[in-house]
């Protein structure tokens, strides 16, 4: 198998170079933002310029093919691109050769988690880079040793994923072989499944990612998403519940999103969302409220 996948890599870029009909398109997404915050028991208020205050900045390059017979194959490469310092990481977000057939997608490589997209397509604030959902699930991860083949972990290497559309439902799941090269031949190994189903006005949402010995402890640690969101008109109101947690019960956390974006007209938009945190094992919680007005310039160009 492994010899097949970089056969089939080597092909895909003797296409590009022989063939036009191999295609190939850079992409990307620049944001940076003014931020402050106050530490409310000292009184210390820092202020900076960040790179990606709603949005990550990222740049990729995207390449594919149409076999015919209802077959295709694509490349992605994406990497960070810091419009605070200029730094970038090359191809740390993905790096994987995918095949599209009749019996689904098949992708080989670096790629995001499953089980995170799913989470992302009902949180409130839609997986913004501050205030929202993706900051509990880095943490959750983060906690519990989930996912730990990437800084933010909602990326999972040396990973096979399937998945297909069946009407409204589109199951994926992915499995990330030895993520860890201290611990033994099953060390970090990541399964993981997402679902969600569109119904146009109605979207549901569940996913549950497990890591193999990812703590020193040698313990499980899994992440379970629900969600569902609900466009009526102008109005999308979402509500979904993340959980992390070890197989030792060493740590136990839930996070509850819920709140709405209003499409005030003109190019303005306006959100609102509440999260609830609660540490189920030692007992702490944290709960955070953000409120939120964007206006699109063009297709292209925000201000928030």
């Amino acid at each position: 198998t492994k010899i097949a996948l970089i056969v089939a890599g080597m092909c895909a870029a003797s296409a590009y170079a022989q063939d036009a009909g191999f295609k190939t398109n850079l992409y990307g997404i620049l944001d940076v933002a003014y931020a402050t915050a106050t530490n409310q028991a000292t009184g210390v208020s820092t202020g900076r310029i960040i790179s990606g205050g709603d949005a990550p900045s990222i740049f990729g390059i995207a390449g594919g093919k149409d076999l015919g017979n209802g077959m295709k194959v694509a490349l992605t490469y994406e990497g960070n691109a810091s419009t605070a310092d200029g730094s970038t990481t090359l191809f740390t977000r993905s790096a994987n050769f995918a095949i599209t057939g009749s019996m689904g997608t098949v992708r080989a490589g670096r790629q995001y988690d499953p089980a995170f997209l799913a989470y992302a397509a009902t949180d409130p604030r839609g997986a913004a880079m501050n205030n929202s959902g993706l900051q509990y699930w880095i943490a959750g991860a983060a906690s519990t040793g989930v996912n730990t083949t990437s800084t933010v972990n909602i990326f999972t290497s040396n990973t096979v994923s399937w998945t297909n559309t069946f009407g409204g439902l589109t199951p994926t799941i992915a499995f990330g072989s030895g993520n860890s090269g201290t611990a033994g031949n099953n060390a970090g190994n990541v399964t993981s499944l997402g679902l969600v189903y569109d119904a146009g006005a109605l979207k549901v949402s569940g996913g549950t990612v497990t890591n193999t010995q990812a703590a020193a402890t040698g313990a499980d640690s899994t992440g379970t998403s629900f969600g569902a969101a609900y466009t009526m008109g102008k109005l999308r109101v979402a509500l979904n519940t993340l959980n992390f947690k070890t197989s030792t019960s060493t740590v136990d956390l839930t996070t509850t999103g819920v709140g709405g974006t209003y499409d005030l007209g003109g190019g303005l938009t306006a959100n609102l969302a509440y999260y609830a945190n609660k540490d189920n094992k030692g007992g702490g919680s944290q709960n955070n409220t953000t409120f939120g007005v964007s206006y699109a310039l063009d297709k292209q160009v925000t201000m928030y």
